[in-house]
């Protein structure tokens, strides 16, 4: 394990007033904590479920990193101003302990970022100001990660990035890889030395109908996957408002944006199914209006995969600072529900039944106690509500979305008995219509887990391996399927652990047993092959089957297994 320890804790003391709301308890948080792989000592307070840190102490960890950022203050506008990419000006700062349960006091924090104004939520302890990690990694464009067993938070930053390319414009081939730096700069010295001409707008951005539209229930939408594949890593990473489009799509891949020939390739392996997750947030404004080029350009990854005739799941992906299930919070909830469900209803309205709509990816309270074990009566409650939500608010906006399937999760997509449980369907106008979504890796030490206890054995003779399977595959067909509610487990899948062989049996068993309870599975592919890396974090979670720049298969016996346990 790589180890850098900085002392840390500065006080960051914000030059406004806190408006207070009430104060409420701050405990210190006992935890690890690792920036790409190095270790930091950083003093934090947990506030209901969250970490709060000093922005000046997140600024001094992230020093030299492609998520660095500075810091000033505009005294005009009572403001702080943050700015990426550039290197934070202090190298040193003042150590802030925590060590007492104090009280914290709301405040409300001016922030921009990039120059545009972003909300961020922030508590007075003492004097000093503190933010949610999670929400600055949002808004800086780095990736926060929690692990229970090393109880430790990561942050994994993107990787250094080119200089930010055009737009993909549709219809265009992409540069190969055989171009050199040393072509591409002899081609056009001209155009270097003037302005580029802009893009051609994206028109129209509600598509023509695709392939008509046949009203299948369902159970028949369900039944006709073979096998699924997500496009993870790509319009799904997490980063600040007002990148480009292309900047936000390969934040977190090599910097190769998605192309047809990569959705071509899938199909071409025997996938019938797509799963195309997005984030929305950082593509909106504060009243959750949709950037229409980052909806233009989500529309042409769709129509890559309705080329060729797949069963496509669009969702919303790693939203859940806007999704919030505490009561308090709900208000505000229902509206980022309804608005956003309604644009994207509004500019998918007249494709085919094959396209459909998954409300939420992994709802949930992150950092909470039971985040993964199927969270509280209350979040669960809140949940079933913003379901039954997104169901009316898209057959509200009709075209075939007045019969269109779509898919509601568990809470986090947990395959837990409280979560199963805790799941009502929601009503609909039209019969057979809603897919209950889980997402199932097991067994976690062997598929996912990051942390030292992790395992690359797996053995389909030793019950301990693959009971774990069993039994959640179990409880999802009796809960729900035998029910006569379909069921997708919509993410799978096992990290490279250089077990490639242990990694094939477990596919082959995991996705036969699914497929013999009528459930089918989508393998989570983020375009990480390579072997997991102790200390990592999310960037050692290496599901990777193809490789994005090319379509290439990376580890064509895995995807072998899927096909063999998922022939008729």
């Amino acid at each position: 394990m790589k180890k850098c320890i900085f002392a840390l804790a500065a006080a960051f003391i914000l030059l406004f007033a806190p408006t207070v709301y009430g104060a409420v308890p701050a405990a210190p948080s006992a935890h690890g904590m690792f920036v790409d792989g190095w270790e930091v000592e950083i003093s934090a307070y947990n506030i209901d479920g969250h970490n709060f840190f000093m922005l000046r102490d997140i600024a001094h960890a992230l020093r030299n990193t492609s998520a660095e950022f500075g810091i000033d203050w505009d005294g005009e506008r009572s403001a702080v101003i943050l700015t990426t990419g550039v290197i934070y000006a202090s190298a040193e700062g003042f150590s802030v302990v925590a060590e007492d349960v104090v009280y914290a006091v709301q405040s409300t924090a001016v922030i921009y970022v990039d120059g545009s104004r972003t909300f961020l939520r922030a508590y007075n302890i003492n004097g000093h100001n503190y933010f949610m990690l999670r929400e600055l990694g949002d808004a800086l464009g780095f990736y926060v990660g929690w692990d229970a067993v090393e109880n430790a938070v990561f942050i994994d930053t993107p990787p250094n990035a080119p200089e930010p390319m055009p737009e993909p414009q549709p219809e265009t081939e992409p540069e190969t890889e055989s171009e050199t730096e040393a072509e591409a700069e002899s081609e056009t010295e001209a155009e270097a030395e003037s302005e580029p001409e802009p893009a051609p707008a994206h028109d129209p951005v509600i598509p023509v109908t695709r392939n008509g539209f046949n009203s299948i229930t369902a159970h028949e939408w369900v039944s006709s996957i073979r096998a699924g594949w997500n496009l993870g890593n790509q319009l799904d990473a997490r980063t600040n408002r007002g990148q480009t489009v292309r900047q936000m799509e390969t934040a977190w891949t090599d910097g190769t944006p998605v192309t047809p020939q990569m959705i071509n390739a899938v199909y071409a392996a025997g996938f019938n199914g797509i799963r195309i997750p997005v984030t929305w947030q950082k593509a909106m404004d504060n009243n959750f209006t949709i950037r229409e080029d980052w909806m233009a350009r989500v529309v042409e990854v769709v129509d890559y995969a309705v080329a060729n005739d797949m069963f496509i799941m669009l969702n919303t992906h790693h939203d859940d600072e806007i999704f919030r299930l505490h009561d308090r919070y709900m208000a505000e909830s229902r509206q980022a529900v309804v608005r956003i469900w309604e644009q994207i209803a509004t500019v998918f309205a007249d494709y085919s039944e094959r396209l459909v709509f998954q409300g939420f990816n992994e709802p949930r309270t992150r950092g909470s106690a039971a985040e993964w074990s199927g969270g509280t009566a209350e979040e669960r409650d809140n949940l079933n509500e913003l379901n039954q939500l997104f169901v009316d608010t898209v057959r509200a906006t009709g075209g075939n979305n007045a019969e269109r399937v779509l898919v509601v999760p568990t809470y986090a997509a947990s395959a837990s008995a409280a979560a199963q449980s805790g799941l009502v369907v929601p009503t609909d106008t039209v019969a057979d219509r809603i897919i209950v979504s889980m997402h199932h890796y097991s067994p976690w030490l062997f598929t996912l887990h990051t942390g030292d206890n992790h395992t690359a054995e797996w053995n389909r003779e030793n019950n301990s391996d693959t009971s774990p399977i069993i039994n959640y595959v179990n409880r999802a067909y009796n809960n729900f399927v035998s029910q006569g509610i379909p069921v997708v487990f919509s993410e799978a899948g096992a990290i490279n652990r250089n077990n490639l062989a242990a990694r094939v049996d477990w596919t082959e068993f995991y996705f036969s047993r699914s497929r013999d309870r009528g459930i089918p599975v989508f393998w989570w592919d983020n375009g990480r092959s390579g072997e997991f890396v102790l200390g990592a974090g999310g960037a050692g979670e290496t599901f990777g089957i193809f490789e994005r720049a090319t379509g290439n298969a990376d580890h064509p016996e895995i995807i072998d297994a899927i096909m063999r346990a998922t022939e008729d």
